[in-house]
């Protein structure tokens, strides 16, 4: 008699466990429709079920009263329901975590001309494209003020090494080219900024007529493929970078001096 008890308990479980998942997939297909009202009885059908399953182990394991079985395997339920709710909720949120935009470039750069380097390029934002481009040049030696933004006069980095001053503008495209209209307002950007240099960056390509314009004018022309082999050039030299002690600043294999405190590099 105990064991057919068990063996019908064990049943109402099973029975249960397939009325709540069938109940949530018809509250999810459902929408408020007829549909959702049958998967609801069914939802609440199954939790039943499987509340007074437990109760009947909680009973024969403990020799209870049957409503006190009941409270017990509800609390306990409910409690494990909760339980799960938040620990999967903290899963979720390590496992979906968006990782950082040095993380993000460095998997994408490290993989060249991959799938996965053309992902990255097609989902950055233009503030984040920003970012890359200040991650590069500060790989570089360069340093490098922001100057993006409203009013920014066609600039979006300003940069100072060995005495020389250089801009960056960069441009996040994905259906189009760089055209020559926006190579010369950044030449005269460039003209009334007193720069020595200047660097045009874009997600994209650019256009013959870009090309053409950028020849024989102090500018360099950096497109999807030449970023990904700047990229790369620095990204080889990632695990050697030397931490300044003073201020915690990578500097770049090498350097003598901090880029950004001027302390001298311990070796």
């Amino acid at each position: 008699m105990d064991e057919d008890l068990l063996l019908g308990a064990g049943g109402g479980i099973l029975l249960g466990m397939v009325l709540l998942i069938g109940g949530r997939n018809m509250l999810r297909r459902g929408r408020g429709g007829e549909m959702s009202q049958q998967g609801s009885a069914a939802v609440v059908m199954g939790f039943a079920a499987i509340v007074l399953s437990i109760a009947v182990f909680v009973q024969f394991l403990t020799g209870v009263p049957f409503k006190r079985a009941v409270i017990i395997s509800l609390i306990g339920l409910l409690t494990s329901a909760a339980t799960a709710v938040t620990g999967g909720s903290v899963v979720k949120r390590r496992l979906t975590k968006k990782k950082t935009l040095a993380a993000k470039l460095t998997d994408a750069a490290k993989q060249g001309h991959s799938i996965l380097w053309n992902q990255f390029l097609n989902q950055v934002s233009p503030q984040d494209f920003e970012q890359f481009a200040l991650w590069l040049f500060s790989q570089d030696g360069y340093q490098v003020t922001p100057t993006g933004g409203t009013g920014d006069q066609g600039i979006d980095l300003a940069m100072e090494r060995d005495g020389m001053t250089h801009v960056a503008q960069c441009k996040r495209y994905l259906d189009r080219k760089v055209g020559s209209p926006e190579l010369r307002d950044f030449y005269g950007a460039l003209v009334d900024a007193g720069a020595d240099f200047g660097y045009f960056l874009t997600t994209s390509e650019f256009t013959e007529a870009a090309q053409r314009f950028a020849r024989n004018k102090p500018i360099e022309l950096m497109d999807r493929d030449s970023l990904a082999r700047y990229a790369q050039q620095w990204l080889k030299f990632a695990r050697e970078s030397i931490i300044c002690s003073y201020c915690d600043t990578e500097n770049r294999p090498g350097a003598s001096f901090c880029r950004s405190c001027g302390a001298p590099m311990k070796r």
